[in-house]
């Protein structure tokens, strides 16, 4: 990858993360004003309580493991790292790193793990 490639997924992660730190606030201000559990009334209602709970706990922590990869690339470009396969060493393909610029191997070892 030259130069304007990288500078091109630089942004786009700068984007990204923009986007995740939103959502990640989202989750939490909802998770704090709305807890489902306050008002079951009857087990029916406290198993879907426990269930949405579930259910925003689980999609917070992905938030926040993305935010956590997309970081981590935004600190390899900074290194002068970026693209390369932590497994294997290798150049990470261009067509991948535009379709999920927070990779961290290439396809093929991405296969095998």
């Amino acid at each position: 990858m030259n130069k304007k490639d990288v500078e091109q997924l630089k942004i786009k992660l700068i984007k990204l993360r923009e986007h995740l730190l939103s959502a990640v606030e989202r989750e939490q201000n909802f998770a704090k004003t709305n807890n489902p559990l306050k008002e079951s009334r009857d087990e029916g209602d406290f198993g879907q309580g426990t269930l949405d709970m579930e259910i925003e706990v689980s999609s917070l922590e992905s938030l926040q493991n993305i935010l956590q990869l997309v970081e981590r690339a935004l600190r390899k470009i900074e290194k002068g790292t970026y693209g390369i396969c932590e497994q294997c060493r290798r150049p990470i393909n261009k067509a991948r790193l535009e379709a999920l610029p927070y990779a961290t191997l290439c396809m093929e070892c991405q296969k095998s793990s």
